[in-house]
């Protein structure tokens, strides 16, 4: 908790009695829903399935309703499949569940009362009789389920084809009820009775990984490869097998996410490169290069009742790491392209990494595409720095600074410039004008997710896993590099950085903790110390000083001379990322895979996806804004969350009409406090208002108010978050 010391010359403070307005629900949860996975149409509404959520689109108006885990049923926020049925209900597949909305509720598929457990099923479609249908793979088993509006029937396919069969992924039922299913290993057919696989061995099929499947009214099969080598578009007639590629034909791009037939049988091609059309005997290619259309890679397809092409957006981009980006839906109807709004919110991405919230409560906010599974190479994917005020988001555009990578971590100093590390291309401030580049002499110093941390003076230290330069500190003018040999210790990773008010530096290594007091290093590991184990993961510094470390699956408490140790509930599997701490001095960690985790200094409590609106079980980080909230950003958007009630909103209304018979300044409450505390004060006459806080050494920290005021009480409230204590 921190202790205000305050000196006002004495006209003091800010004017207005402050009423907050608290807002349900206790979760509201910003997502981008620019990337597109599937769509399907219900008379008039478009529903639009995103990485962000569930959309439903008014095609004549354009208004749009958002679904996600926060507001409504749905499990997940990541949608894979959407199907509707004849009877208009709404199938959706999210977070390996089955879910169906009839417009109020929500019903959830689960073993319970489901004979196939939902994290089976891969892709849903619904045939020409509109009944639905379903293919799964679980338990090395292989199959598809229909549904009639009844009951459910299941076909599995037989063990000598399942052992040899997995990961399907695509599935289309033709006019003669033949479903035909897409696989890493092959097409699968299956007539009602029989099952047959199709692959490059036994048939003209030239790739055996399939990622999308069509059938036209002739019962023709249409394939789409989405692989590198020797992918191809083809066509199969139930003779003859017909490949179209790049060299034959004007197909634009061989990797292929999706097949749309429309009623004059024309083919839409969905690839990583454009739209292409083929109408049996020419192509039309649509890229940004020829067309409006918001982005050249297409994941979804949906040809509408009116004859109008939605075209979701979401295609690899090759050169960093077949990283997915989308630039959200449009209508296409044959002259004119119409795009539509499919997030609710403007977060760039949904992987949101670091978050700082500033004196005036607007968040900075650092977002990036979410990296292939098992890619080290972080600094490779893209990113957005984005500032959050009120109900507005901006980008800022880094790349004034000649930077365009990721952002790992965010800071803001005691004036308001806003410090951002970026993993390979160095240190960005941003004053709230510009932004300004600042990279060491050596440019890989800072490589592989650096940590970020400003001491009491102003010194920006970046922390970085890299082998060869560990730490280092930047005056605003001049890098000081700490090298192992240099600085007498030895550690190659740094994993969290914090600054405490006496200015000590606290570093959390793989190989213990360490602290660096301006002159001399100090090393705390389980032979020195009673640290648990070397392995420091997050740790922060709370508002009197004491250090608060993750170690293992513990959290431990040092003050500067004794260690106390608290179980982490659960064991935590997963590493705790962030530590935080809110007004009430609750202690708050975020985890990998274990969601949210508080502790009030006796008892536990946890957040999950499965007991409350947090989008994703991944926390990054965690952040508290003036009114009490708490931010969360997570691998799957940004949360936002109060018990009782989110505030969402702070107006000033005037002061009471009678006059003080003098001038006062109260203590300000809480004391001690962390982060925000209330200063009320009373003028009795018409004076000008100067109201300054200072740190213990007597140092000007901050001025809240400089202005002429009425006479009345007011009131100011201090956030002093991103601010050393004392």
């Amino acid at each position: 908790m921190k202790t205000i010391l305050y000196a006002a010359m004495f006209s003091i403070l800010i004017g207005g009695v402050v009423d907050i307005k608290a807002q349900n629900p206790e979760w509201k949860v910003y997502t981008n829903g620019n990337i597109i996975t599937a769509l399907a149409e219900e008379g008039n509404f478009l529903w639009v399935g995103t990485t962000g959520g569930l959309v439903r689109l008014d095609k004549t108006t354009g208004d749009a309703m958002f679904y996600n885990n926060a507001n409504s049923g749905l499990p997940s926020n990541y949608v894979t499949d959407i199907a509707v049925d004849g009877s208009g209900e709404i199938w959706i597949l999210a977070g390996r569940t089955f879910k169906r909305f009839d417009g109020n509720t929500w019903t959830t598929f689960d073993t319970a009362n489901f004979a196939i457990p939902p994290w089976g099923f891969r892709r849903i479609v619904v045939d020409d009789n509109k009944s639905l249908w379903g293919v799964y793979e679980w338990n090395r088993c292989v199959g598809v389920a229909e549904f009639d509006g009844q009951q459910w029937m299941d076909f599995r396919a037989p063990d000598y084809l399942a052992q040899s069969v997995e990961s399907p992924t695509s599935i289309s039922i033709d006019k003669n009820g033949v479903a035909w299913i897409g696989t890493r290993e092959g097409l699968l057919k299956f007539d009602g009775t029989n099952w047959y696989l199709f692959n490059d061995s036994n048939s003209g099929l030239p790739n055996n990984e399939i990622w999308c499947v069509a059938t036209d009214d002739k019962g023709y099969v249409w394939i789409g490869n989405n692989n590198w080598q020797n992918a191809r578009l083809t066509e199969f007639d139930g003779v003859t097998w017909t490949s179209y590629d790049t060299l034959n034909s004007g197909f634009p791009y061989l990797r292929i996410n999706c097949i749309e037939i429309d009623k004059l049988g024309n083919k839409w091609i969905g690839t990583n490169k454009g739209l292409a059309k083929f109408d049996g005997n020419s192509w039309t290619v649509y890229d940004t290069a020829n067309s409006a259309i918001p982005y050249s890679g297409i994941g979804a397809l949906l040809h509408d009742g009116q004859g109008n092409m939605w075209v979701g957006t979401g295609g690899n981009v090759e050169f960093i790491f077949d990283i997915t980006i989308g630039k959200g839906l449009a209508k296409f109807d044959g002259s004119t392209w119409t795009k539509y709004n499919t997030s609710n919110s403007g977060l760039p991405y949904n992987t949101v990494t670091c978050i700082a919230i500033d004196s005036s409560g607007t968040k900075w906010i650092g977002a990036n595409t979410t990296p292939p599974s098992g890619s080290t190479m972080g600094w490779s994917y893209t990113g957005a720095f984005t500032e959050f005020a009120g109900s507005n988001w901006t980008e800022v555009h880094t790349s004034q600074s000649g930077f365009v990578y990721c952002y790992s971590a965010v800071s803001v100093d005691r004036y308001g410039n806003k410090w951002v590390a970026t993993p390979g291309g160095g240190l960005i401030k941003y004053d709230g004008v510009r932004c300004i580049a600042y990279a060491p002499d050596d440019s890989g110093s800072l490589l592989r997710s650096p940590r970020l941390t400003v001491d009491r003076d102003g010194n920006v230290w970046v922390g970085c896993n890299n082998s060869v330069m560990n730490l280092e500190k930047f005056d605003g003018t001049h890098w000081t590099k700490y090298t192992n040999i240099a600085s007498g210790f030895s550690f190659t990773y740094v994993n969290s950085l914090a600054a405490d008010p006496t200015g000590n530096v606290w570093i959390g290594t793989p190989d213990g903790l360490v602290k660096y007091d301006g002159s001399q290093w100090f090393v705390y590991t389980p032979v020195t110390s009673r640290l648990p184990t070397e392995d420091i993961t997050a740790l922060a510094v709370d508002g009197i000083g004491n250090v608060w470390i993750a170690s293992g699956a513990r959290l431990v408490k040092f003050d500067g001379r004794n260690w106390v140790w608290y179980d982490i509930p659960d064991g935590i599997p997963y590493s705790v990322t962030d530590i935080g701490f809110d007004a009430t001095g609750m202690v708050w960690l975020a985890t990998s895979y274990s969601g949210l985790k508080t502790f009030d200094g006796n008892q536990w409590f946890s957040y999950t996806t499965s007991n409350s609106g947090l989008p994703d079980d991944f926390v990054n980080c965690i952040a508290f804004d003036p009114l009490g909230n708490t931010w969360i950003g997570t691998e799957n958007g940004l949360a936002v969350f109060k018990k009782g009630g989110i505030i969402e909103a702070v107006e000033r209304v005037n002061s009471a009409p009678s006059i003080p018979a003098g001038f006062a300044l109260s203590q300000n409450y809480p004391n001690p406090f962390n982060p925000s505390t209330a200063i009320n004060y009373q003028l009795a006459a018409v004076s000008h208002v100067t109201l300054k806080v200072f740190d213990l050494l007597g140092r000007d920290v901050v001025t809240l108010v400089n202005e002429k005021q009425n006479a009345g009480t007011h009131s100011v409230v201090f956030h002093a978050g991103n601010l050393p204590s004392g």
